[in-house]
């Protein structure tokens, strides 16, 4: 269970600072304490089934964007500093346009030529 309550705090907290909104902002948005915002993002509570879908709303993703990662099982287990930095770069992605989402691609396509 530590492990869930750490995956789900490290994607809240990724997709609260890609969205720009401090601990206070989402924690009004969702009508719950900072408190609340901060023990779920510290790993130390899960959040509530409604209370998810107060987050979900709030920061523009699903519910499952806080649990499931989006490796194919069997792939190698990563990293808890890659696996933040992937959910960073994923909430940031979201949020792009068509055009800005194609122009990112190209970009990654040239670094791969590296």
């Amino acid at each position: 269970m530590s492990e869930l309550k750490n995956i789900v705090g490290a994607r809240v907290k990724a997709l609260r600072v890609n969205k720009g909104f401090s601990q206070d902002e989402l924690a009004a948005a969702i009508d719950r304490s900072i408190h609340a915002v901060s023990q779920i993002e510290r790993s130390i509570n899960t959040p509530s089934l409604e209370t998810a879908a107060l987050l979900a709303k709030a920061l523009g993703c699903s519910i499952d964007d806080f649990v499931f990662d989006r490796q194919k099982q069997g792939e190698r287990k990563k990293s808890d500093k890659r696996r933040m930095a992937e959910d960073q770069l994923w909430a940031k992605l979201e949020g792009l346009s068509d055009k800005q989402l194609a122009a990112v691609s190209q970009s990654v396509t040239v670094i791969e030529g590296l």
